[in-house]
């Protein structure tokens, strides 16, 4: 005999799906969680977690752009003491 367990965070997942969706992958738990509690919806950082990866929402990281300067590094002084 099976019991039919009704999903108490349907709501919530549909929720997630389409902020994650809005912010095109980039969002990990912790951005989607603080999202939620901006529309009112406060649930455990570890319910969140737990419920992105039930869905299997995983965050992309964006690459880091290459940074090096080619200019001057900075004047010399003069040698004044000689």
């Amino acid at each position: 005999m099976t019991l039919a367990v009704s999903d108490k965070y349907q709501n919530v997942k549909t929720q997630l799906k389409a902020l994650f969706a809005e912010h095109k992958g980039r969002y990990g738990y912790r951005r989607i969680m603080l999202a939620l509690r901006k529309e009112g919806q406060w649930l455990n950082h570890k319910t969140v977690q737990r419920l992105t990866q039930e869905l299997g929402l995983k965050s992309c990281v964006r690459p880091k752009k290459y940074r090096s300067y080619k200019g001057e590094c900075g004047k010399i002084a003069p040698n004044i003491l000689q």
